[in-house]
């Protein structure tokens, strides 16, 4: 699955905490990027939360990035790698489960969740799910395949 399919498989308001942990600048380059104007009219419209349509406008054109797009796929991974970066417990409980040595769930061994048994994802998943929420728990799992 490439980065641009988890987002186009993201319901809304999970994309929109998504976008939510972007910081401005990176955000406004990315509506910049897919010609998604804001509403000149409010102020309050920077905030992604604050302007649902401008950040559904951005879920479909993330969503829409073919896969052999290069740089579409790294503004995919970016959205997704900066909310992951916010919740270093889940990369962490991920990496003692799989008995990955990591400071604050960064490690520089690579691991491979594509060549992961399914049955293995799964007991992973289960293992994250108890503390975390399972949608982030899903993100984790599906950035780690595509980034594989």
């Amino acid at each position: 699955m490439s980065f641009s399919n988890i987002i186009k498989s993201m319901d809304q308001d999970f994309f929109q905490e998504v976008l939510s942990s972007c910081p401005r600048k990176p955000r406004e380059t990315l509506f910049a990027r897919f010609g998604i104007a804001r509403n000149r009219k409010k102020v309050s419209t920077l905030l992604p939360g604050k302007d649902p349509a401008r950040a559904a406008k951005l879920k479909s054109a993330l969503g829409a990035v073919d896969v052999e797009d290069e740089q579409g796929q790294q503004l995919a991974e970016e959205v997704l790698r900066l909310y992951l970066l916010k919740r270093r417990q889940i990369l962490a409980h991920a990496m003692d489960h799989l008995e990955v040595d990591h400071e604050e769930g960064l490690t520089e061994e690579d691991v491979d969740f594509a060549a992961m048994s399914e049955p293995d994802r799964q007991a992973l998943r289960d293992a994250l799910a108890v503390d975390h929420d399972p949608k982030d728990v899903d993100l984790y799992i599906a950035y780690m395949v595509a980034s594989s």
